[in-house]
């Protein structure tokens, strides 16, 4: 074969390669969405579990929910993010009216098998349940978040990103007590 044939036959190659992968994510975008929404709506109500429903929120650059039970606020919630051993570390935190911590999620991650990626069991995160953002450290270090054995750099990078939201909370609800003590 030429080297005329030969890039005729891969540059045809790539062409129908390249329209086969576009086609199969206009085909499964739609989809891929609607589970990520619902699997943030299936957080919201596992960090808030009386609230009814949630309101989705901007100020500025931020978006948070308010959580609604009976048709009055019951608290607040957002992702924040850190930086892990094996990436980006994204959680959902949400707080009642006073700034106490009701919950925690870690929404993505991709620390290693066995080790960070525990940072997803209950017993990791439901230690931040009715924590204040001055008890969030290490036990280790004055606080009271035990770290994941083998894993440390991924637990202070949960920490900082439940801190991340926080302060993203703080800022934009506007009330002082989110967070602090």
């Amino acid at each position: 074969m030429s080297k005329t044939k030969s890039t005729i036959v891969l540059t045809l190659v790539c062409i129908i390669t390249a329209a086969l992968l576009a086609g199969t994510y206009m085909l499964t975008k739609d989809k891929i969405a609607s589970q990520s929404e619902n699997a943030l709506t299936e957080s919201l109500k596992e960090i808030i579990p009386d609230a009814d429903k949630f309101i989705e929120e901007t100020s500025g650059d931020t978006s948070y929910f308010i959580a609604i039970k009976d048709n009055i606020e019951a608290g607040y919630a957002t992702t924040g993010e850190a930086q892990g051993y094996g990436g980006i570390i994204k959680t959902l935190v949400g707080v009642d009216l006073e700034g106490n911590i009701l919950g925690v999620r870690i929404l993505e991650q991709s620390e290693t098998p066995g080790l960070g990626d525990k940072a997803k069991n209950p017993g990791f995160y439901n230690q931040f349940n009715n924590q204040k953002k001055n008890s969030i450290r290490l036990s280790k270090e004055g606080g009271s978040i035990d770290a994941i054995t083998g894993a440390t750099i991924t637990s202070r990078a949960v920490i900082a990103s439940v801190n991340d939201a926080l302060a993203t909370l703080s800022d934009a609800v506007g009330i002082q007590q989110v967070g602090e003590q």
